[in-house]
């Protein structure tokens, strides 16, 4: 009795240190996080990790950087401070929180992840919607971007510099020169190379940075036209080599829509289509840059209308309806000049009084057949006529 509960009493005690051993050898979390804003993009934090005298010499450990609110993995660094940019779509209320906890790569037998320490970055100004529909295009000999004001009283800077954490691209922010062109700002961007940027709207009191996409204007179509086709003809994009590009077509045909059709061009940027010359057409179309170049795409074209429907009557038309016609006329003819000519034939119309009188001598041969001996006959008739009674 005295083993056996001696064993139950080392048992308890194994399964209560357990937990007690593991949580020994959990990692020590971060300390003494700071967040520091580079620019009004990019924010880098620093922290500071007491390494653990009893860890050995070869455990890898790094560090995970998660977004709190959306519980999505941001970066794994292996070193003690992070850099990354963010924008006004990122924060909530003007707070964005993130938490950093260090875990073990290889050889760290017995130790754990550590509990995450939580960071938050304050937006260094309140974010407003200042702008809208804020717009940049390539052009053949730079960039423009275009925007309308949400409230044009309000005394606004914009400024842009390439997307990047890099310190040359922190340090490559320029202001916006705005100019009015077509009742909006619009300012030419200075870019050594043509990449995405930043763009950042504000203030005194507000701010709103964001990236916008890069856009091209869509290049105008010619319309050439041969017996039996359209020949389709695009000018070559301001910017980018030919085989960069995907055009995308769709058209009406005597207003039935016919599906979209997409072409990549090398060379020579014009395609051929079948032709009805009694259907009007309506043209769009877009393009856009393939799966090996960089996002940019254009707007949708304006409708082009080419040709006008009209009354036509094709060789499928002319067989199935012109045919019928002239059998109809041949049987007709054919008719009158058998009737015209039936003598020819060998063939008399009889009188209608020769048919009576034809159909009454059948008949009363008929009935002498009856009135004959009755016994040359075995068949019984009934004489039509009866026989006068004898004297």
């Amino acid at each position: 009795m005295s083993a056996t509960l001696k064993f139950v009493t080392f048992l308890s005690f194994a399964i209560m240190v357990a937990p007690h051993s593991e949580a020994d050898h959990r990692l020590p979390a971060p300390q003494n996080c700071t967040p520091h804003w580079a620019d009004r993009f990019v924010v880098e934090v620093k922290w500071i990790w007491p390494k653990p005298k009893d860890l050995p010499e070869s455990c890898k450990v790094e560090f995970e950087i998660r977004w709190t609110d959306k519980q999505e993995d941001v970066a794994r660094v292996k070193h003690t401070n992070f850099t990354y940019y963010y924008l006004s779509k990122d924060f909530t209320a003007n707070i964005l929180e993130l938490s950093i906890s260090s875990k073990p790569l290889k050889d760290c037998n017995g130790w754990n992840e550590s509990d995450p320490v939580k960071v938050n970055i304050k937006a260094p100004k309140s974010y407003a919607e200042l702008v809208k529909d804020f717009r940049c295009f390539y052009l053949s000999n730079g960039s423009k971007c275009f925007w309308t004001p949400v409230d044009p009283s309000k005394d606004l800077k914009v400024y842009y510099r390439s997307r990047g954490k890099e310190k040359k691209d922190i340090q490559s922010l320029k202001v916006c020169e705005a100019f009015k062109m077509e009742g909006r700002n619009s300012c030419s961007l200075k870019l050594e190379k043509r990449r995405d940027i930043f763009v950042l709207v504000e203030n005194e009191t507000r701010m709103n940075t964001f990236e916008p996409k890069m856009e091209i204007y869509v290049p105008k179509m010619s319309i050439n036209e041969t017996e039996k086709y359209l020949h389709l003809t695009w000018r070559k994009p301001a910017v980018g080599p030919d085989g960069a590009w995907r055009f995308c077509v769709w058209y009406k045909e005597c207003g039935n829509n016919k599906p979209p059709r997409c072409y990549e061009f090398s060379q020579n940027r014009t395609v051929s289509i079948p032709y009805n010359k009694c259907c009007r057409y309506e043209f769009q179309y877009n393009i856009s840059t393939n799966k090996f170049n960089e996002d940019v795409s254009s707007d949708t074209s304006e409708v082009i209308h080419h040709g006008t429907t009209s009354f036509c009557i094709s060789s499928a038309n002319v067989v199935a309806i012109i045919i019928p016609i002239i059998v109809c006329f041949c049987v007709i003819l054919s008719i009158y000049c058998f009737k015209k000519h039936e003598k020819i034939f060998g063939c008399t119309r009889l009188d209608p009084s020769v048919i009576k009188e034809i159909l009454n001598l059948k008949q009363i041969s008929q009935e002498n057949q009856c009135a004959q001996d009755p016994r040359e006959h075995t068949d019984t008739c009934t004489p039509l006529v009866p026989e006068k009674e004898k004297r």
